[in-house]
């Protein structure tokens, strides 16, 4: 997470001394706003990750890959107000194959995000802002394991399937850089508290190794440190 820290303030501080050898700009004063952006953190890892470290690529990232602001401009503030949303969607489908076994398994997550977000102009250049959000996952993790013997068919097919649903909310702290007056890129911090219900089932086609359902609820409270670098273009 630190690694990721440091790779979001490092291109952040970079545009900022970039910027000091060019005119200051005045950030857009358009009475509505809207500011679509990308997480690009991921092709930054790459990007910097000439030594081949995977303990880069191994920290998680925020799961909100994609994110839209709608913004009205608060008159004699020099600042905006308004509604944010993200959102995320990630599948991975792997299988594998032995002497005696055959597999496969399949996870798929949703992520979403809504809520409103304040921004205040610090220097012609930079915002800073905070928000609240409202947050939702759905996720289901299926895995189908085959049981064979050589020359023969196969003996017992189980399938274990999990699905996690979650809910929660909580605060957001940013920062916003203008490398134009459309173009920026923003980090920020997050504080969730979350309510996560989990249902697992197994299925098989030898009754004895079924199992019944079974459920579970798990509840936490998280900081989040800056893990994102959201290239942002204002409309």
């Amino acid at each position: 997470m630190n690694k990721s820290i440091i790779i979001a303030t490092i291109l952040l501080f970079s545009s900022s001394v970039f910027a000091q050898s060019n005119e200051p700009i005045s950030i857009s004063n358009k009475p509505f706003q809207i500011h679509a952006g990308i997480n690009v953190i991921g092709f930054v890892r790459q990007f910097v990750n000439f030594a081949g470290n995977n303990t880069i690529n191994n920290i998680p990232t925020t799961p909100y890959s994609m994110n839209v602001k709608a913004f009205k401009q608060i008159a004699k503030q020099d600042a905006l107000i308004g509604i944010r949303l993200g959102t995320g969607y990630v599948s991975t489908f792997s299988t594998y194959e032995n002497q005696t076994t055959t597999g496969s398994t399949l996870i798929e997550t949703l992520d979403f995000r809504a809520g409103l977000e304040y921004q205040k102009t610090i220097t012609k250049r930079w915002v800073g802002y905070v928000g609240l959000d409202y947050i939702f996952q759905n996720g289901t993790n299926k895995y189908v394991t085959n049981i064979i013997n050589l020359g023969s068919p196969i003996i017992n097919t189980t399938t274990d399937n999990t699905s996690v649903v979650m809910n929660g909310g909580g605060l957001v702290f940013g920062m916003q850089f203008y490398v134009t007056k459309r173009i920026a890129l923003a980090t920020e911090a997050t504080y969730y508290y979350s309510d996560s219900w989990s249902n697992n089932t197994r299925i098989a086609t030898v009754s004895s190794n079924s199992q019944p359902p079974t459920s579970g609820i798990n509840r936490k409270t998280i900081l989040i440190l800056p893990n994102m670098l959201n290239f942002t273009v204002l409309f």
